[in-house]
C-alpha cells in the first residue's frame, strides 16, 4: 500500500481507539509511537493531529494540545481554526484558565487572528443560550478581535431582536458596524449578509427601500464585495415575505435589476422567488419583463446548471406563476396565450392550479372549459387526491351554473368510477342542493357522514347549509338536533341565517346561548350579523333584555373591535 493509504488506515484505527473504545491517554500515545515510527515527534501528519487534538480536548488536557501545537511542523491553520478551538468550546466557557493559557501561546506566536476566532466561538455560545448581556461583557473584556467577532455580535443582536425594541437593535448594529472602520477591519460578505437582514427590518419600519439601496451601494461600490448566492437568497427570501405592497415590491425589483440580476452566483430558484413576489403583488408590467428574461436565460442555459428535469420544473413554475396572476387579474386572453405556449413547447400543465384559481374567482365557465382541456391532454399524470379535488370543482361549477343534467351526469360517473371521497363529497352535496336534488344530496351525505373522520363535522355543516339554502328550514332544524357532535362556529352561523329567514328571534337567542355554553367563541362578524338581526325585533322586551346584556358578554369574551359593536347597540 502507498504512504497515503497507510496513514488513512492508521487514522481510522486511531479514531476507533479514541472515540469508540475510549482508551486511556497512555494507550493512545503508545499506539502513536508504535505505528508512526517514520515520523518523529515533530512531524506528525495534520490529519493525525486533528484526531489527537479532538481526543485531548474531550479529556480537557490543554497541556497536551499545546504540546502538539508546539512540536508539530505540520501546523495547519485550518485545523487550528476550525477544529481545536471548536472542540474546546465547553472548556473555554466553563473554565477561563485553559483559555488564558491557549491565548498566551497563540499571542506569543503571533496568531492574533486565531485568538479572535476563539472569542467569536465563545461569544456565539452565549448568544445561542440567549445571554446577550454576557456576550457583551465578554466582548468588552477582550483585547483581540476581528471581523469574525464583530459579525457574531451583529448576528447575536439580530437573533435576540424583540419587535418592541427596534431602536436598541439599531443602536447596537450601527455601533458594531462602525467598529470595522474605527479599527480598520475589512468587512466581508458575512458582515453584509447580517447587515442586509437588519436593513430589511429598518425598511419595514419606514416603508422605504433607501436602507437596502444604501447597503447594496456600500457593499459593491465602497467595499468592493460582490454578492454571493447566500446574500442573494436573503434578499429574495425577505422580498417574498412582503404582501399587499405593490409599490415597495416594484422599487425592490429595480434594485434587484441594478445590483443583482447579472450576478454570476444567482440561481434559477432566486429568479423564481422574485417572479413569485411580483406576481403575488400584482406587479404585472414587472412580472412580464422578468418572465421574458427568465425564458431567455433558461433557453440560453446561462443560469447555474441543475438537472434537465429541474430546469423543466422551474420553467413550468414560472409559467404557472404568470398564469395565476393573469387569472386573478381577469385577463383571460393572456392566460390562454400562455396556456397555448405551454402546449406548443410541451411544458407540462398544472390544471389543478388553473381550475382551482378560476373556481375561487367564481369563473365557473372557465373551470369547465379547462377541465375539458385537461381530459384531452394525454401528458397529464396527476396525484389521485388532486383528481378528486378537480372533479369536486367541476360539479360545484355545474351546480352554480344551475346545469342540473350535468350535475346528475357527474354524480353518476363519479359513483361508477369511484371518484367520491370524504373531501369532495362536500362539493357534490352543495351542487345537488343548488339544483334542488335533495334526495341525491342526502344519499351522498349518508355515504360519508358515519366515517368518524376529521371531515365529519364539515359534511354535517354542508348538509345543514344545503337545507337552509333550499329553504327547507324545518328540515334543517330537525337535522341540526340529530348532530352527533357539538358543532362549531360555522354550524351556528348557518343556523343564524336559517332562523333569520323565518324570523324566529327567540330561537336565535336560544341557539346563541347554547353556543356560548359550549365554549364556542363567536367572531366580530358573527356578532355584527346577530345584532343586525335582533335589532329588527327590538320592540320585543325579551330581545331588548338580551341586547342589553351583550356589552358585558363582549367584554368577557374579549371580542375584537367590540367598540364598533357597542355603537351598533347604542344607535
Amino acid at each position: 500500500m502507498n504512504k497515503t493509504t497507510t496513514i488513512t488506515q492508521l487514522n481510522e484505527q486511531l479514531k476507533q481507539l479514541c472515540f469508540h473504545q475510549q482508551q486511556s491517554e497512555d494507550q493512545i500515545l503508545k499506539f502513536i509511537n508504535q505505528n508512526f515510527p517514520e515520523y518523529n515527534k515533530n512531524n506528525l501528519p495534520s490529519s493525525t493531529i486533528h484526531i489527537l487534538t479532538k481526543y485531548f480536548a474531550s479529556k480537557r488536557n490543554v497541556n497536551k494540545i499545546k504540546e502538539l501545537l508546539k512540536n508539530s511542523n505540520n501546523f495547519s491553520e485550518e485545523i487550528f481554526k476550525k477544529q481545536i478551538l471548536k472542540n474546546n468550546l465547553n472548556l473555554t466557557i466553563t473554565n477561563k484558565s485553559p483559555l488564558s493559557e491557549i491565548e498566551t501561546f497563540i499571542v506569543k506566536n503571533h496568531y492574533d487572528d486565531y485568538i479572535a476566532y476563539t472569542h467569536s466561538i465563545v461569544i456565539e455560545a452565549f448568544i445561542i443560550r440567549g445571554n446577550m448581556k454576557q456576550a457583551e461583557l465578554y466582548f468588552e473584556g477582550i483585547k483581540y478581535f476581528n471581523a469574525d467577532v464583530l459579525n457574531v455580535m451583529i448576528d447575536g443582536w439580530l437573533r435576540n431582536y424583540d419587535k418592541n425594541s427596534f431602536d436598541i437593535l439599531k443602536e447596537k448594529i450601527n455601533y458594531y458596524f462602525k467598529l470595522f472602520d474605527l479599527f480598520k477591519i475589512y468587512r466581508n460578505i458575512t458582515t453584509y449578509r447580517y447587515y442586509l437582514k437588519f436593513k430589511y427590518l429598518e425598511m419595514e419600519k419606514i416603508n422605504n427601500i433607501l436602507p437596502i439601496q444604501q447597503t447594496l451601494e456600500m457593499m459593491i461600490k465602497k467595499d468592493k464585495i460582490q454578492p454571493d448566492s447566500l446574500f442573494i437568497s436573503i434578499f429574495t427570501s425577505k422580498i417574498m415575505k412582503i404582501k399587499n405592497n405593490n409599490l415597495l415590491i416594484k422599487k425592490l425589483y429595480i434594485l434587484f435589476k441594478k445590483y443583482l440580476m447579472n450576478n454570476k452566483n444567482i440561481t434559477e430558484l432566486q429568479y423564481l422567488s422574485i417572479l413569485s413576489s411580483l406576481t403575488i403583488n400584482n406587479c404585472i408590467h414587472e412580472s412580464i419583463e422578468l418572465f421574458d428574461i427568465i425564458k431567455n436565460l433558461f433557453n440560453q442555459n446561462t443560469l447555474q446548471k441543475d438537472t434537465l428535469q429541474n430546469k423543466q420544473d422551474n420553467l413550468k413554475l414560472a409559467y404557472h406563476l404568470m398564469i395565476k396572476m393573469f387569472i386573478l387579474a381577469n385577463d383571460e386572453e393572456a392566460t390562454f396565450v400562455l396556456y397555448q405556449e405551454m402546449l406548443q413547447k410541451k411544458i407540462k400543465r398544472n390544471y389543478y392550479l388553473i381550475i382551482s384559481t378560476y373556481f375561487h374567482m367564481k369563473n365557473y365557465k372557465k373551470v369547465i372549459q379547462y377541465y375539458h382541456h385537461r381530459l384531452k391532454d394525454n401528458s397529464i399524470k396527476e396525484d389521485e387526491n388532486i383528481h378528486y379535488e378537480i372533479i369536486g370543482y367541476l360539479i360545484e361549477s355545474y351546480g352554480e351554473l344551475k346545469q342540473k343534467e350535468r350535475v346528475l351526469e357527474t354524480v353518476r360517473k363519479a359513483k361508477e368510477e369511484n371518484l367520491l371521497n370524504d373531501k369532495n363529497c362536500i362539493r357534490f352535496i352543495k351542487a345537488l342542493g343548488k339544483v334542488d336534488e335533495m334526495n341525491e344530496a342526502e344519499e351522498i351525505f349518508k355515504l360519508f357522514s358515519n366515517n368518524n373522520n376529521s371531515s365529519s363535522l364539515d359534511i354535517y355543516n354542508v348538509m345543514l347549509h344545503t337545507y337552509c339554502c333550499g329553504l327547507y328550514i324545518e328540515k334543517a332544524l330537525t337535522f341540526y338536533l340529530s348532530y352527533p357532535m357539538k358543532g362549531n362556529l360555522e354550524t351556528y352561523e348557518i343556523l343564524l341565517n336559517a332562523l333569520t329567514i323565518v324570523k324566529e328571534y327567540n330561537a336565535i337567542m336560544d341557539n346563541h346561548r347554547i353556543m356560548i355554553n359550549l365554549n364556542i367563541l363567536p367572531t366580530h362578524s358573527y356578532y355584527t350579523k346577530l345584532i343586525d338581526v335582533l335589532l329588527q325585533d327590538k320592540q320585543n322586551e325579551k330581545t331588548r333584555t338580551f341586547l342589553q346584556q351583550l356589552p358585558k358578554e363582549l367584554e368577557r369574551l374579549e371580542i375584537e373591535n367590540a367598540d364598533k359593536l357597542l355603537i351598533k347597540l347604542l344607535f
